[in-house]
């Protein structure tokens, strides 16, 4: 019973079910979504980074994807799904994919392939979250990428910004390969027996003997 037009006097289906009734909630293969758990008051609180303040999530902590189909005739689902984690939402993986999921108005229904219980998402500040939690301590959320800053929110990564941005900006880069990024390197004497050496050099630079370089 998770389609928008759902009838509950009805005894046939006769196939017009919607899963799509929405304006506001822009779908289709070119509009990318994250989707992630809260994670406030469970093992993985560090990498809120402060972000849960007020309703609000890290978006760098969440799978993306994207919901290609129209909702008419059959549920939409979360597809081409990569963890932007690494693995730390491994979990949530199969959930996501297999659930199916309703856009009616301004909510979303999500419907747990493993209780099949419905859970409903409503949004604030455009994020759609359960009011409760789905999984442990963790509450279920989704968002478009365009609800969050572009930025990066890696704080080791050259053009850090805030942790609760997206990160799409971040810079690794690494000319010389020495696993110092190249906006973190410091150059300066690395001669122990020089007048000048610094200790934290990481590049090679001019070294001073007796006043001479």
């Amino acid at each position: 019973a998770i389609a928008c037009n759902y009838n509950g006097n009805a005894n046939e289906d006769d196939g017009s079910c919607d899963y799509n009734e929405s304006s506001s909630i822009l779908t289709g293969p070119g509009e990318m979504w994250l989707v992630g758990l809260t994670l406030t008051d469970t093992e993985n609180e560090v990498y809120a980074a402060d972000c849960e303040a007020d309703g609000g999530v890290n978006p760098n902590v969440a799978l993306s994807g994207s919901f290609p189909g129209s909702g008419d005739g059959e549920a939409m689902h979360f597809e081409n799904i990569t963890d932007l984690t690494g693995g730390l939402l491994a979990e949530l993986v199969p959930l996501a994919s297999l659930a199916d999921i309703s856009f009616c108005g301004d909510v979303i229904r999500f419907v747990n392939p493993a209780t099949g219980g419905v859970a409903i998402l409503v949004e604030a500040n455009g994020i759609w979250m359960t009011p409760v939690p789905i999984l442990g301590a963790s509450s279920l959320w989704v968002a478009p990428m365009s609800a969050f800053n572009p930025g990066c929110g890696d704080p080791s990564a050259c053009g850090f910004t805030d942790f609760c941005d997206l990160s799409v900006a971040c810079d690794y880069t690494d000319t010389d390969g020495d696993s110092v990024l190249d906006c973190q390197e410091v150059v300066g004497c690395q001669d122990s027996a020089a007048d000048n050496y610094n200790e934290n050099a990481t590049d090679a630079g001019d070294c001073n003997y007796n006043g001479c370089l």
